[in-house]
């Protein structure tokens, strides 16, 4: 399991965040653990994530039970996004520039 923080920074093309990632061997423990410090969930999710590490670059396929499979591409920078979405041929799909919250609108759905 991996615990990230993220933080959105202001992009006009792609999304850009700056996030910080750890590994936990413990979900429930840590989840305790934050519990009693305060917090509770603000939201909760199921999918499952398939992820491809090739290029310097991450391709993450997330599957939600109501909603088609989604690819999200995280790079260094655009150009290298750009480049492999015309070498992979995914011009002609539908592309978003946004979070989770910008994928369930563009099918018109909630978490």
């Amino acid at each position: 399991y991996y615990v990230t923080f993220k933080k959105q920074v202001p992009h006009h093309r792609f999304k850009r965040a700056i996030e910080i990632e750890w590994k936990t061997h413990d979900a429930s423990n840590f989840m305790m653990l934050l519990q009693n410090q305060g917090f509770f969930p603000a939201k909760v999710k199921n999918k499952m994530r398939v992820s491809y590490r090739i290029w310097k670059m991450i391709f993450d396929i997330d599957c939600y039970a109501w909603i088609p499979p989604f690819l999200e591409i995280e790079a260094i920078n655009g150009s290298d996004i750009d480049s492999r979405v015309k070498k992979l041929w995914l011009t002609k799909n539908p592309q978003l520039n946004c979070w989770i919250n910008g994928v369930l609108s563009y099918y018109n759905c909630k978490l």
